[in-house]
C-alpha cells in the first residue's frame, strides 16, 4: 500500500557508526511521518587516477561509473563511510592536486536527488508501531515522487543542542507570518508582527501547562506567585531562574510554589 505524503524536512542521524536519512512530513490523511533509510551511503566523484591518494582509507570504496565531466573525462564513484567523511576526503583529493565532483551536495538532499524526490512522495511500506504521539513511522520504505498537496501550518523552530543531538540547550517556537524583532528567549512560543511571546514550549515540542493545567500564559509576572511549569508529554518541569527572561529545565522533581531559584 501505497501513502501519499509531503517531506517538509530531511536530515539525517549517525546511528552505530551508519548514517540514517530522516525524512520527516506529514501524509495527506494528515499525520506527520517520519521516514528512516539505513541502506544509503555518501558519495561523490573524481578522476580514476586521483583515487590512489586515497590508498589506505578505511572503509572508502571506489565504483566506476559511466559519467563523464565536463570536459568528457570518466569518473568515478567515491563512496565514503558516513557523512562527515566527505570533507575530509574532498580535502585530501584537493591537497594533492586533484578535483572532487559534486562533493558539497549535503547528505539527505542527494538521497532526494537520486531518487527524483522533491517534496510531494508516495511511500510504500507497513508503518511501525510507534510510541511518539501520533507520528507515522516508516522504516527503509521504497519512495517514489508523488502528487501529494496538503495543506501545512508553517512554525519555525529554534533548537540549540549537543553535537551529537543527545540534548538540547533551549528552544523556541515561531508562528507563520510572525516578524521577529529581536532576541527569542528559550522555550518561548513567539507570533504576529511584530512577533510577541504567547505561550511556553518544552525541549519535546509540546506546550507547556502551569498548576492549574491549562497551557501556560505568557505573563512572566504570573510565575512569580505560581512558579511551577511542566509538560504533560514528557514529564519535564521548568521555572524561571532569578531575574533572567529565559526558562530554564529544572533536571529534578517539579518545584514548590514560592520557592526560592
Amino acid at each position: 500500500m501505497a501513502h501519499a505524503g509531503f517531506i517538509v524536512h530531511p536530515t539525517y542521524r549517525l546511528r552505530g557508526g551508519r548514517a540514517v536519512v530522516q525524512l520527516f512530513g506529514r501524509l495527506e490523511s494528515g499525520e506527520p511521518f517520519l521516514v528512516e533509510d539505513d541502506r544509503y551511503r555518501p558519495y561523490f566523484f573524481t578522476h580514476p587516477e586521483s583515487t590512489r591518494l586515497l590508498a589506505g582509507e578505511r572503509d572508502v570504496e571506489v565504483e566506476e561509473t559511466e559519467l563523464v565531466d565536463m570536459s568528457g573525462a570518466p569518473v568515478v564513484r567515491v563512496i565514503a563511510p558516513v557523512p562527515p567523511a566527505v570533507p575530509r576526503l574532498r580535502e585530501k583529493l584537493e591537497a594533492g592536486g586533484a578535483r572532487a565532483f559534486e562533493a558539497d551536495i549535503r547528505f539527505p538532499y542527494r538521497f532526494l536527488i537520486d531518487r527524483g524526490l522533491r517534496a510531494a512522495v508516495a511511500i510504500t511500506g507497513e508503518p511501525e508501531p510507534s510510541a511518539d504521539s501520533g507520528l507515522v513511522r516508516f522504516r527503509n520504505p521504497e519512495l517514489v515522487p508523488g502528487s501529494a498537496r496538503p495543506e501545512l501550518s508553517v512554525l519555525s523552530l529554534d533548537l540549540e543542542t549537543a553535537p551529537d543531538a543527545s540534548r538540547i540547550f533551549s528552544a523556541a517556537l515561531v508562528g507563520a507570518g510572525a516578524v521577529v524583532t529581536r532576541d527569542v528567549p528559550a522555550h518561548a512560543l513567539v507570533a504576529g508582527s511584530p512577533a510577541r511571546v504567547i505561550g511556553w514550549v518544552c525541549a519535546c515540542g509540546q506546550r507547556l501547562h502551569d498548576s492549574t493545567g491549562h497551557p501556560a500564559p505568557a505573563t512572566r509576572e504570573r510565575y512569580a506567585i505560581d512558579r511551577e511549569l511542566s509538560c504533560t508529554a514528557c514529564g519535564r518541569h521548568y521555572a524561571f531562574v532569578g531575574d533572567e527572561g529565559a526558562l530554564h529545565e529544572q533536571r529534578g522533581p517539579a518545584i514548590s510554589q514560592g520557592a526560592t531559584a
